[in-house]
């Protein structure tokens, strides 16, 4: 009997493991350790795992936005066909290029200025709207902005009959007696149904003292003008005048 007990707890001895924890080893540790310590740990194991998760996410989005930089750099630098690009320039109407000229008429020039302006932008290649916003420069005495204006008319259509006219009447204004003529006188060439530049070449006369040749080129204007009958009254009167 006592040979199997002996048998049996050798056997006991055999089977445990080599390692044990000691009681009082458990309870040291659970002394280290709080439940506050533990729950710490855990949450240190969770905020790395997040770290981690963060990281990888970055290297992955740089290297996919890499590819894609590369990728769109590529098709960049690939030769592609040139699409002419239309410019597109909002035309004025043509009832405010009228509304231009009757403000004209009117002595609105500022107004009808304005417009001009925003119409030559629209129709730059139009010499009746230089010729209009030389006009008004030329009645408001910007002498240098009128002669601008007019040339460019000009340029625009050579066989314009007005524009030489209304640059006649400035170099009359700026007391170049010579160059006006040339510049009336070219009017009447081009259009010799064209009245204002013989009235101007009286009136260029009749200040340089010349009757003689004043009354002609005012009968001139009365036989090719009808619009304003009290203007062909005043040319009547001078024409006595000068002829007395």
């Amino acid at each position: 009997m006592s040979t199997i007990l002996k048998a049996l707890k050798s056997k006991e001895e055999t089977e445990k493991p080599e390692t044990q924890v000691d009681e009082k080893e458990l309870l040291f540790v659970s002394q280290k350790y709080t439940n506050t310590d533990i729950l710490f740990m855990q949450k240190k194991k969770v905020f790395a795992y997040v770290i981690l998760s963060a990281v990888s996410f970055c290297l992955g989005a740089g290297f996919w936005g890499f590819r894609s930089f590369s990728v769109e750099d590529k098709a960049e630098r690939t030769p592609q066909a040139i699409v002419p690009i239309e410019m597109k320039v909002e035309k004025m109407p043509e009832v405010d290029l009228k509304k231009a000229y009757a403000l004209m008429d009117r002595g609105e020039l500022d107004k009808s200025l304005s417009l001009l302006q925003r119409a030559s932008i629209a129709y730059p290649k139009r010499h009746k709207i230089q010729n209009g916003i030389g006009y008004i420069f030329l009645k408001k005495g910007a002498y240098s902005n009128a002669q601008a204006s007019l040339m460019k008319a000009i340029s625009l259509n050579p066989n314009c009959s007005e524009c030489f006219n209304n640059l006649g009447h400035l170099k009359m204004s700026l007391g170049d007696r010579v160059e006006a003529e040339h510049y009336f006188k070219k009017a009447i060439s081009i259009d010799k149904t064209y009245a204002d530049p013989y009235f101007n070449l009286g009136v260029l006369w009749d200040k340089e003292g010349n009757g003689n040749n004043a009354s002609f080129y005012y009968k001139k204007f009365i036989k090719k003008y009808s619009k304003n009958k009290n203007l062909i009254q005043k040319v009547k009167h001078r024409i006595q005048q000068l002829e007395k």
